[in-house]
């Protein structure tokens, strides 16, 4: 099957960003360009209006990373600098890879959008008389499950210790012995946890407002029309990431702080970016 331009730059973009958080801006890259380093300018204003300890942001094509830069300090009342290969925690940006994950799985067959938690997991489900066991992978993905947004009890109440994978399928099970939660379908609810379920799911299959599957979408004119964003934070650190298709590009950002001021910043830092990018970039 054919991919639109369109669906191939989401899947360079999700991959790229999932890049940044595991090996960092631009890993295993010893010298850095001119470019890069007019990213630090952009970013450092930035970064000391909003008394952050750092601050990254990359901009990307479908061709791959154009350039990335960082300043500041990986902590508060140290002055050990951050790098472009330092390793930023992306918080809810992750969403997008797992989407975009799984609409590969789809596309090759090996899973569909109306596939239910309970066909996935009939071991759990069995003993569940949870609606939520009718709960589509599409839903999941749309925050229209019926999921609350976290795990009852607090996300500690499943081992760290245990394996990730085995994490995930505890998370299904407890979400289908749930006595709470509204019908699959019913309403959008933002959750975490229903991206955990669909994440388990697509473990288990063989591999070969407005909200599209893990992003937010809006206009912009410096989009050209329809673009796509989202806001991670694992209530310490904060990124986000901005998305223009149809101008073939995107911009990251990241800061390790938290809280009103880091998502003003963060998206300050992407605007600079995304303003730069304007302007470098023939129309």
């Amino acid at each position: 099957m054919s991919r639109t331009p369109c669906a191939a730059f989401l899947c360079v973009v999700a991959l790229l960003v999932g890049s940044a958080s595991s090996n960092g801006m631009r890993a295993g890259t010893a010298e850095r360009t001119e470019e890069d380093r007019r990213i630090d300018a952009l970013l450092e204003p930035v970064r000391r209006k909003y008394e952050l300890p750092a601050l990254a942001g990359a901009i990307v094509t479908s061709q791959g990373l154009i350039a990335s830069g960082a300043t500041g300090v990986r902590k508060v009342g140290t002055d050990v600098a951050v790098t472009v290969d330092d390793k930023w925690h992306l918080g809810s940006d992750t969403k997008a890879m797992t989407a975009v994950l799984i609409g590969l799985l789809v596309e090759q067959g090996n899973l569909k959008w109306e596939t239910t938690i309970a066909e996935v997991f009939p071991d759990i489900a069995a003993s569940s008389s949870s609606p939520l066991g009718k709960a589509t992978v599409l839903q999941l993905l749309s925050h229209r499950a019926g999921v609350p947004p976290n795990l009852t009890g607090g996300w500690r109440t499943i081992s760290v210790d245990l394996p990730i994978g085995r994490q995930r399928e505890m998370a299904v099970g407890m979400a289908l012995s749930e006595k709470d939660g509204a019908k699959p379908g019913a309403k959008f609810e933002y959750s975490n946890w229903g991206y955990v379920i669909a994440g388990a799911m697509a473990e288990r299959a063989p591999f070969g407002g407005q909200y599209a599957l893990g992003w937010g979408t809006t206009r912009r004119d410096w989009g050209g029309g329809t673009v796509l964003t989202h806001t991670g934070s694992n209530t310490m650190n904060t990124a986000v990431v901005w998305m223009a298709p149809r101008r073939d590009f995107a911009v990251l950002v990241a800061t390790n702080q938290a809280g009103d001021g880091a998502d003003e910043a963060v998206d300050a830092a992407a605007s600079a970016l995304i303003t730069a990018h304007g302007k470098a970039t023939p129309r």
